[in-house]
């Protein structure tokens, strides 16, 4: 015999399903609020963490082997860990910030360098941070705070020095060079920084990068500023082709600060206020 469901059950199955069907793509596309922070200690060794989403590219053996990866294995001291793998590749790890609207932020990690494998000169080698894109992958997308590094023997040759910090205004199509060198070395913890303003002029831009003794930085303005809301890492990797070569970064403490909308109202609120009081006060002066 056939069972034909009554109107409410039919209106509770399309109830459900629209259910379904909002938690499906609440897993798709990931998304987070400011201000955020994840030191990755809450995380089993080999999964992954909540609202990250991750972008590999590049040909044979990129897509096949690079990762990014949980490594936890104490349980309690979680590490997010990227291997890049290829002659040429670029690995992405963002997750979307739903309440940016164009307020500042300072996006910060701290990051290990591992000694890069290659079976030929590392001629390229970049790992940091990444902002504004409007996707998880940014490779020609949003602003990228990038440390320059190179492998055993590559040496520090053409346009990129060995150990430079480099900012990228990927759309707009800029590139800063911090005037020094903060030496590479590998096991070694450093602590980046990108920071952003908006003001009339449009964005100005402050990255700083510190091994706890040395620290280099640079700015930059963008008068057309990206309006992106992913936010997160970037890492790529570039050797001679059909060479294979890998680079190991391990990240932690990811932080994005942004400053609540009621600071603004308030500095407004107080602006105005005193305002209104100077114009009082002289009126009752003139009177």
């Amino acid at each position: 015999m056939k069972m034909i469901p009554s109107a409410t059950q039919r209106r509770w199955f399309k109830r459900a399903l629209l259910l379904t069907s909002v938690a499906g793509l609440s897993r798709l596309v990931p998304a987070a609020t400011a201000p955020y922070y994840d030191n990755f200690d809450g995380y089993s060794d080999g999964s992954a963490p909540s609202n990250f989403v991750t972008t590999i590219n590049g040909p044979f053996p990129a897509a096949q082997d690079s990762y990014w990866r949980i490594s936890n294995p104490s349980g309690t001291d979680g590490k997010y860990v990227n291997v890049v793998e290829g002659y040429s590749a670029s690995s992405s790890a963002g997750l979307a910030i739903t309440n940016l609207a164009s307020s500042d932020f300072q996006l910060s990690t701290t990051f290990v360098l591992g000694t890069p494998f290659t079976s030929s000169p590392l001629n390229q080698g970049q790992a940091g941070l990444a902002a504004l894109s409007t996707g998880p992958d940014f490779t020609n997308n949003g602003y990228r705070l990038s440390y320059q590094v190179y492998g055993p023997g590559a040496g520090a040759t053409g346009s990129y020095n060995n150990g430079r910090l480099i900012l990228y205004g990927l759309t707009t199509g800029f590139t800063i060079n911090a005037p020094g060198i903060l030496p590479v070395v590998f096991g070694t913890s450093y602590t980046m920084v990108l920071s952003g303003a908006y003001s009339a002029a449009g964005l100005s831009l402050t990255g700083t990068l510190t091994d706890g003794t040395q620290t280099v930085s640079l700015s930059a303005s963008d008068p057309s500023p990206r309006s992106g809301t992913y936010f997160g890492y970037y890492d790529n990797i570039g050797g001679s082709t059909q060479h294979s070569t890998a680079m190991f970064v391990t990240y932690d403490d990811f932080s994005l600060t942004i400053p609540e909308p009621a600071t603004t109202t308030m500095l407004i609120f107080a602006g105005t206020a005193l305002i209104v009081a100077r114009r009082r006060f002289r009126g009752d002066l003139r009177n």
